[in-house]
């Protein structure tokens, strides 16, 4: 499934992935990862996503001054919001000031929901590194020979 179909399936719903307790940020996530990402779901707490996400499908920039997350990123929320459990969002669009994401709990029993917010307790933002990134290597290295074999060598 594409991102703008997920988004669309169920902005104005709720969804439910990973059980107890029901509609949370996480089970918005998860669904994302489930049915867009196409890998497993994470488990736990909003705020140990980056420790429970495995290395291999993610990689974890921290939140800084300077950092604009991309589109499809998932922005993570420390223990000072969701009682101590933090929150999670997909970003849809970014600047150095704010972003807009797709939500789910936010605010609390909120359905999907588009949502403006600021950095502000924002810890960082999980990535899901492309599926197979040896064959994407593979495939841009082919191309790089591909081209230059387009350009003998310069004599000199």
């Amino acid at each position: 499934m594409i991102f703008e179909d997920f988004k669309n399936t169920w902005i104005g719903n709720t969804i439910e992935v990973a059980g107890d307790p029901k509609n949370q940020c996480v089970d918005l996530v998860n669904g994302y990862l489930r049915d867009v990402k196409e890998i497993g779901i994470i488990r736990g707490d909003a705020k140990d996503f980056p420790q429970n996400a495995p290395l291999a499908n993610f990689q974890y920039f921290k939140n800084t001054l300077t950092y604009i997350p991309p589109e499809g990123a998932i922005g993570v929320w420390n223990g000072n919001v969701g009682n101590g459990k933090g929150h999670l969002a997909i970003v849809l669009k970014a600047n150095l000031l704010t972003f807009t994401s797709l939500d789910q709990n936010w605010p609390t029993g909120a359905p999907v929901t588009e949502v403006k917010h600021n950095y502000h307790n924002v810890d960082g933002f999980l990535i899901v590194r492309p599926k197979d990134i040896i064959s994407e290597y593979a495939r841009l290295r082919s191309s790089m020979y591909d081209l230059l074999a387009k350009f003998p060598p310069v004599n000199s």
